[in-house]
């Protein structure tokens, strides 16, 4: 036999069917060549390998990432002020157009009207939140009990409004007997009380009046500050006297009387001749004319004024001042108009929330001033104020409170 025609059986057992290997070939399964790394066939179907697991995907950010993140936030964040600021500055100039098509009227307002404004007010503060930037950024809320509504240096009492005596004022009622000025800047009439509060600037005021009219306020004239406070019962007489002389034009009832608050008085000018006569004067021309020039200086205005009897209902009293304070008598005084035309213009056209604060200019200071609605809903008003510096807070004595901010 022909060894190298000897076809020497394979080691591997033939399973299937599968022929052997021969001259080197591969072994075959089924009729078909076992390839490398193919996968065995089992019952006629061949093995499923196992799948690789699957990479979870991590986000592993570098230092430039971070910086690009970071940019795209503030750019979000300033494309979503500018929005805002955009959305007030159209709102303000939406309102701005309607209340300047509104002319200050007198503050004869029903019930009903200020009832219905207040409501609306509330809602536009509780949606409206100081932008950055903007004048009341910082600004905080404030509580105060609607009571508060009757006190105050701009209380509003005429014929209209009534006042109601708070005790917080009445505890500041005193005499001026040898307070500040008494004797030096001015002498008494009977028994005058004002609010304590104001003395100061009333001696302030006199005293500098009479430096400046040396001339006329010399020689036994001198000035007398006369009808300060007066009780309920006190004006109510004064009143009936008045009526029975016909001169009630000069008076006011019982309860309406500015003479309650003790912000109000008259000047006059007292001579006392060298044999102990006596006599009272109204101010003279020069006397009247400086007053008239420097009160607001010191927080003073004229309350009665020839031009506005149709709205105070009051005839002229050129003796008759009034304290409100500062910025308040500055603006008074400048625009010409009256104390009801200014509450009336701080409601209607610079109430917090809807518009913007009236600003005045007064001794070399800047000051904001507006109105805050009483909550018609609470016995409690949140005002916005400050949440430092100098400010005030007076109610009106009508709906609301005024909040004077020294800038």
């Amino acid at each position: 036999m022909n060894n190298n025609n000897y076809n020497r059986p394979t080691n591997r057992p033939v399973q299937n069917g599968a022929r052997p290997a021969q001259n080197g070939t591969r072994p075959t399964q089924n009729g078909r060549p076992v390839q490398n790394g193919a996968r065995p066939i089992q019952n006629g179907r061949p093995t499923q390998s196992p799948k690789p697991p699957k990479k979870k995907m991590r986000f592993h950010p570098n230092k430039d990432g971070i910086m690009a993140i970071i940019v795209l936030l503030l750019i979000v964040a300033i494309a979503i002020t500018v929005v805002v600021c955009v959305i007030k500055a159209i709102t303000n100039a939406i309102n701005s157009g309607k209340t300047d098509d509104t002319t200050v009227s007198t503050v004869d307002t029903s019930t009903t009207e200020i009832t219905t404004e207040a409501t609306t007010i509330l809602t536009d503060l509780a949606t409206t939140a100081p932008v950055v930037g903007a004048w009341n950024e910082g600004y905080v809320l404030q509580n105060y009990s609607n009571t508060k509504v009757n006190e105050g240096d701009l209380i509003l009492v005429n014929y209209n409004y009534e006042y109601t005596f708070p005790s917080t004022m009445e505890k500041k009622i005193d005499s001026l007997y040898h307070k500040e000025g008494h004797n030096s800047a001015y002498v008494l009439g009977t028994d005058t009380r004002l609010n304590t509060s104001i003395v100061h600037n009333l001696a302030q005021m006199l005293t500098a009046m009479k430096t400046a009219n040396i001339v006329t306020l010399s020689n036994g004239y001198n000035l007398q500050v006369a009808s300060g406070y007066r009780t309920y019962s006190y004006q109510n007489e004064l009143y009936n006297k008045a009526v029975a002389n016909g001169t009630e034009g000069y008076s006011a009832i019982a309860g309406h009387s500015e003479h309650h608050t003790g912000l109000a008085f008259d000047i006059k000018v007292f001579y006392k001749a060298a044999d102990g006569k006596t006599a009272t004067y109204d101010l003279r021309a020069a006397e009247q004319d400086w007053i008239l020039a420097n009160c607001a200086n010191y927080g003073f205005i004229l309350r009665y004024p020839a031009e506005k009897v149709d709205i105070t209902k009051i005839l002229e009293e050129s003796w008759h001042f009034r304290y409100v304070g500062v910025p308040h008598a500055k603006y008074i005084t400048e625009n010409a108009i009256c104390l009801e035309e200014y509450i009336d213009l701080l409601r209607e056209k610079h109430t917090y929330g809807k518009s913007e604060p009236l600003s005045v200019m007064a001794n070399a200071k800047e000051y904001l001033v507006y109105f805050v609605p009483a909550s018609v809903e609470s016995d409690v008003t949140a005002v916005t104020v400050p949440a430092s510096g100098s400010y005030t807070v007076s109610g009106n004595n009508v709906d609301g409170f005024i909040v004077t901010v020294e800038k």
